[in-house]
């Protein structure tokens, strides 16, 4: 797949399980070194699925994190080794989580668990893993959990395709938009604000002093523009049926429902709906 311009390779894997012959595993961990070998190295590069290996736990490594869990075996190994081959980082053990958004797989009846499933990225990637873990919500007949991981893409837009030239333009005109920073006077805003911030700011996250920093600045600014919101380009130029009144009352409903996303009570919530519907009214 292309993505802002730069070409990115996905491979979906699914391993032998640790038990099987030997002959069996040499010829899946064979291919996969051989695919790997034929992607040319200034392509992104993104490896997941279910590699049936457990890695352990490595300090100071730059291919297995801290967060991992303390078994290992054969698979593992094979997959160290081509992690090392090829300078992969496997992101899930760099993360730190509650042991529930940690293992990938589970089996209740034999009270068995591990961290089979991976999502492995190159060391030298231009985007950044900001986190991964596994998520519980998703079902699909399996033993299996979702993983995901978020991530920080720093390239603008270039897509070439003429037909969308509009549209990329229009999205580049309101990621320009200055940030709505007169809301923050509002000590509802100010608060949710400073609440989503500092629940970001506590988790863990792994890396060199630059991509801390990248991923500092990354939430800084999705939260500010989910928060605070944009400016409106038009803003100076105000509707015929705009009026003091009516900015004062779409102020209300939204401190309204920021405090009802605060605590999502029925007191909250129903002063947000007759807030709005005043708004609605007027």
């Amino acid at each position: 797949m292309t993505l802002f311009a730069r070409e990115v390779v996905i491979i979906g894997v699914y391993a032998p399980t640790n038990d099987t012959k030997d002959t069996e595993k040499d010829t899946f961990w064979d291919t996969l070194r051989e695919t790997i070998e034929k992607i040319p190295r200034r392509k992104e590069l993104i490896i997941m699925g279910d590699l049936n290996g457990r890695v352990g736990i490595r300090e100071s490594c730059r291919i297995v994190g801290k967060h991992g869990e303390d078994e290992y075996n054969d698979n593992g190994e094979r997959l160290i080794a081509i992690c090392e081959q090829f300078d992969l980082k496997i992101t899930n053990t760099f993360f730190k989580h509650k042991d529930i958004h940690k293992y990938t797989w589970q089996q209740n009846t034999k009270e068995l668990r591990s961290i089979i499933d991976y999502i492995i990225i190159r060391q030298t990637s231009s985007f950044k893993a900001v986190d991964v873990r596994s998520y519980r919500g998703a079902q699909c007949g399996s033993g299996h959990y979702l993983v995901k991981m978020k991530s920080f893409w720093p390239w603008k837009n270039a897509r070439s395709d003429t037909s969308n030239i509009n549209k990329t333009n229009q999205t580049e005109k309101d990621e320009n938009l200055p940030l709505n920073i007169d809301s923050l006077q509002d000590e509802s805003i100010r608060t949710l604000f400073a609440a989503r911030m500092e629940k970001k700011l506590v988790e863990s996250f792994e890396g060199s002093t630059e991509e801390k920093y990248d991923y500092i600045k990354a939430n800084v600014k999705i939260i500010a523009t989910e928060v605070l919101g944009k400016k409106d380009s038009n803003h100076n130029r105000a509707a015929e049926w705009w009026s003091e009144e009516l900015e004062v009352l779409v102020r209300e409903k939204r401190n309204a429902f920021l405090q009802w996303l605060n605590d999502k009570s029925e007191e909250t919530r129903s002063i947000y709906k007759e807030k709005k519907n005043e708004v609605i009214k007027k």
